[in-house]
């Protein structure tokens, strides 16, 4: 061993030691590692921790095993249900079905799930007292090393009020809808009506027309028969005269021939 080596293990290796420097140098080096993974492990935990810590303030947590027993719940999973933690520890979210939605809703669910896939959606949960909310819902899958999922963790976010607010707006719209429908309705009744007022109206106005167009020629045809009865007269008085003088004329003459 060289001074220099000598120097340099002596700062690092006891002297009764110094037959032993590359297993003690390799022993301390392990140890080294093994205190820098402990304090990277430690660092994990703690980000863990303060994850966990911000989703069960913010969320509502649920953790199932491979076939959704419930393994655990936070806080805000139980204030919501209404169920304490051992009323749902051990079941399934069976406890929680509302009824709403359709088989088919959860087998679309799972499928996906047991692929190893993340689903997403909204659900209709009921409490214990029987009310019914809403949450919208991520479900995650943990998987093994062969990429086979071994937990699950649903994490949910309370979506009720937005629900009924949706559903209110919903029904008012409806609402809406069915007034303009019916004032629709009532306007096209209106429109008809004038309508028809309008054709009456104008049979009205037509046969007033055709009425006046008869006075029109009966007074026409009044003032064609004075005007007639007139001539008439004015031609009768001679004819007349003439008639009435016509006997005398004829005797006056027979007298003269005799004569």
């Amino acid at each position: 061993m060289t001074n220099a080596m000598s120097k340099y293990a002596s700062t690092l290796v006891p002297a009764e030691c110094e037959l032993f420097y590359d297993e003690v140098l390799m022993l301390r080096q392990r140890v080294a590692e093994l205190e820098h993974t402990e304090e990277s492990l430690k660092r994990s935990l703690k980000d863990l921790a303060d994850v966990k810590f911000a989703l069960d303030q913010s969320s509502i947590v649920a953790i199932t095993d491979r076939v959704g027993v419930i393994t655990y719940v936070n806080e805000k999973f139980c204030e919501i249900s209404q169920y304490a933690p051992w009323e749902l520890i051990g079941q399934n979210h069976r406890i929680i079905n509302s009824g709403y939605h359709p088989k088919e809703f959860f087998i679309k669910m799972w499928e996906t799930i047991t692929q190893g896939k993340v689903w997403r959606g909204e659900v209709k949960n009921r409490a214990k007292d029987g009310s019914f909310y809403w949450v919208d819902t991520t479900i995650v899958p943990f998987l093994d090393n062969r990429g086979k999922p071994y937990q699950y963790v649903a994490i949910r976010n309370d979506i009720t009020a937005c629900k009924q607010t949706k559903e209110a707006l919903q029904q008012l719209n409806e609402q809406l809808e069915a007034r303009v429908e019916q004032r629709t309705a009532e306007l096209e009744a209106s429109q008809a009506n004038l309508r028809q007022q309008a054709h009456d109206l104008s049979q009205a106005l037509q046969e007033l027309q055709h009425t006046q167009v008869q006075l029109i020629q009966s007074e026409k045809m009044s003032s064609l028969g004075q005007l007639v009865a007139g001539i008439a007269h004015e031609i009768n008085n001679p004819v007349n005269f003439i008639y009435g003088n016509l006997n005398y004329a004829s005797n006056s003459h027979f007298e003269t021939f005799v004569l």
